[in-house]
């Protein structure tokens, strides 16, 4: 009786574990996660922009991605407290300025770049967005609308330069 007892056990026990462990092949099942991850590095940003902090970046990716994408996860989580479409707006136009010029990139190595990511935008020159490289710190300057201006007069031909 006892050896039958010990046999359904442990025929229970096996069933058990192949239901919870063998069979789920995804991660919605039981949260397990089967898929690759990527390798992350850490990116700082600071100075005059929507959020500072410490955030995870993809290798391989560059300064204007990375920043798009903090920028956009901020605004949303800014924008979604806020109730009327007015305030909305002006929470906008507030997020959005800030400087995409004479933004400092401080590597590891000591090294300092500046970057002009509203160059970047205009022309495509890859050499104002660089690649990020594990624990970068992005300086972003104040961005004083009061001074940094140009006024123009008279036709112009656009040019990022």
């Amino acid at each position: 009786m006892q050896k039958k007892k010990m046999a359904k056990t442990a025929l229970l026990t096996v069933v058990l574990l192949f239901q919870s462990y063998i069979l789920p092949q995804n991660k919605n099942e039981f949260n397990f996660d089967t898929t690759p991850r990527q390798s992350t590095i850490s990116v700082t940003i600071g100075g005059d922009f929507i959020v500072s902090g410490s955030f995870p970046a993809v290798i391989g990716e560059r300064v204007d991605q990375f920043v798009t994408r903090i920028f956009n996860v901020a605004k949303s989580e800014r924008v979604g407290t806020t109730a009327s479409a007015e305030q909305k707006e002006m929470v906008f136009k507030q997020l959005a300025d800030f400087t995409k010029r004479e933004i400092k990139i401080k590597r590891v190595s000591g090294q300092i770049l500046t970057i002009d990511l509203e160059k970047y935008r205009l022309t495509g020159d890859y050499s104002q967005n660089p690649y990020l490289q594990n624990d970068d710190v992005i300086i972003f300057p104040f961005n004083d609308r009061e001074r940094n201006f140009v006024f123009i007069t008279g036709a112009i031909n656009r040019n990022a330069s």
